[in-house]
């Protein structure tokens, strides 16, 4: 379901994209388009400018004030000009703006310097605004939270269905079968993408990462899945609809882990556990952070640029979800002080050539004095 929640915004602002792409759009708008459409707040107030072909749906579906006709627009504009005249959107944006009287107004970074430009012209003037747009897109409400929680428990079926996978498997040759067939990467994301698209989610780039593959991050994985060795499951799909994002990550070994594999997943373990209880109001996550890497340094695991790459632990600690899967607030060296209803996810990871790489990542919500975990899936190392 959509979200149908009204947005204050007491900055007169405007902006012209698709909501598909446009996050904040989406956010302010509550309207899901993949062609672009004009919004706008004066006053407090919001409006769509909509075309004949989405007027209709946009009256029902979206959360703003107002849903104004594009064709009252372009009609007083074809009054005024040459009939054979073809109005263009340049035109009908500064048809709004002088209608209601917006001036100075924020438009966001990607505003289309085109129609930028054409405003300014007509001494239109607005102010480019930095990110984030929509600061208020960092606390959510307890509706969004729901949808987040949502995400997430239809995210740990999906986990549960791939670990369930790596169970049923035999280990011939070091390699694993499943169903009379070598298992692959590519055959993992499929059944989770299958699972996860019958329940209204959509998927991209998942990350199912074997053995030397695990050393990157962002290596979504390919080919073979072996035993003994770590496999990365870092899993987020995103709701058809509402456009809600889950986000985990287990590391799991098919078989037996070496002592040295053991020591380090039980690292990151302990890591993400300090981290998870000590988030709060108030605390900062730029130090919280910089604690993690400092507890990881103390247990040996030193980070460094080694053999052409970064090892260690060399990303954030996390970073904000919602209708972004990578969103603020920064849970990193830049990192502010974390504030109530901020939804955050807790990711440590080691990565070390010819180990392998770790990393743990569950959904937490920062409540008033704890943070609250949204997964409930316990974490295991090794699948017999």
């Amino acid at each position: 379901m959509l979200l149908k929640e009204k947005r204050e915004v007491r900055q007169d602002l405007l902006i012209f994209a698709d909501s598909v792409r446009n996050v904040d759009l989406f956010y302010l708008s509550g309207f899901l388009a993949h062609d672009p459409f004009l919004c706008f707040v004066k006053d407090g107030q919001s409006y769509l400018v909509m075309n004949e072909l989405e007027y209709g749906r946009a009256c029902i579906e979206a959360s703003v004030d107002q849903v104004l006709k594009m064709k009252d627009f372009s009609d007083r504009i074809q009054n005024r000009q040459k009939k054979d005249q073809v109005v263009s959107m340049n035109d009908i944006m500064v048809e709004v703006c002088q209608e209601y009287s917006l001036r100075d107004f924020y438009v966001p970074m990607d505003f289309p310097i085109w129609y930028g430009d054409h405003l300014r012209k007509k001494g239109i003037h607005f102010v480019v605004k930095k990110d984030p747009f929509l600061p208020q897109r960092m606390i959510k409400s307890e509706s969004e939270i729901a949808l987040l929680a949502q995400a997430q428990q239809t995210n740990e079926e999906g986990m549960r269905r791939l670990l369930d996978i790596l169970a049923e498997s035999s280990i011939e040759g070091g390699v694993l079968w499943w169903q009379k067939k070598p298992l692959s990467s590519e055959i993992l994301k499929r059944e989770y993408a299958l699972m996860m698209l019958s329940a209204g989610y959509q998927v991209e780039s998942t990350i199912v990462s074997c053995g030397e593959h695990t050393v990157d991050p962002h290596n979504t994985g390919s080919g073979p899945i072996y035993a003994h060795v770590p496999i990365i499951l870092d899993l987020f799909p995103q709701h058809q609809t509402n456009r809600y994002w889950g986000d985990m990550t287990r590391t799991v070994v098919k078989g037996k882990a070496t002592p040295e594999l053991r020591r380090l997943w039980e690292t990151v373990f302990e890591a993400q556990e300090m981290a998870i209880a000590r988030i709060a109001p108030g605390v900062s996550a730029a130090a919280l952070h910089s604690d993690v890497e400092n507890f990881f340094t103390k247990k040996g695991y030193v980070t460094d640029f080694r053999d052409g790459r970064y090892q260690g632990f060399i990303h954030g600690t996390g970073h904000g979800v919602g209708l972004d899967i990578h969103e603020l607030p920064r849970f990193s060296r830049g990192g502010e002080l974390f504030q109530e209803n901020q939804v955050v996810t807790v990711e440590p990871g080691l990565y070390y050539a010819g180990l392998g790489g770790v990393r743990l990542e569950d959904i937490v919500v920062v409540r008033s004095n704890h943070g609250q975990n949204l997964n409930k899936l316990e974490k295991i190392l090794e699948i017999p």
